[in-house]
């Protein structure tokens, strides 16, 4: 057959479990099909809370978008860590996830140091696709 286009995103790809679960279907899906093309949204309530980080900067709360980042961080860490994934694999994993974080972090430093109301909308965007890209390097890995 041709292409497949398959979502999976928030409760699908929060666990170690959920994930085991998306592969098999991947998996299954890849002998039936001769293309997959697959989509991958953030983690359950990721979105809402990079958008929260993202209100915080404009108001200049560090403390307040930091926590959010840290706390992000530490959940997709310990994901990763319940892989079983290769300690080269892993170490590659935790470092693409630290650089897309701290780019983020950079990002929501600047909005808090000269916050404008005309750069949010982009602000926003930016922040908020952290999320998917995240998920999305998770489940490729």
């Amino acid at each position: 057959m041709g292409t497949l286009i398959m979502k999976f995103g928030g409760k699908s790809v929060g666990t170690t479990d959920a994930l085991a679960q998306v592969v098999s279907i991947i998996l299954n899906e890849h002998e039936h099909w001769k293309r997959l093309l697959l989509v991958v949204s953030a983690l359950e309530g990721v979105t809402d809370a990079l958008i929260e980080a993202t209100h915080l900067a404009k108001l200049s709360n560090r403390r307040g978008f930091r926590r959010i980042i840290a706390t992000q961080r530490a959940r997709h860490l310990a994901l990763v860590d319940q892989l079983p994934l290769n300690p080269t694999t892993r170490n590659a994993l935790q470092a693409d996830l630290d650089r897309l974080l701290f780019d983020m972090l950079d990002i929501l430093q600047a909005v808090g140091e000269n916050p404008s109301d005309e750069l949010m909308a982009d602000v926003t965007d930016r922040v908020t696709s952290v999320g998917e890209r995240l998920a999305a390097r998770i489940v490729a890995a």
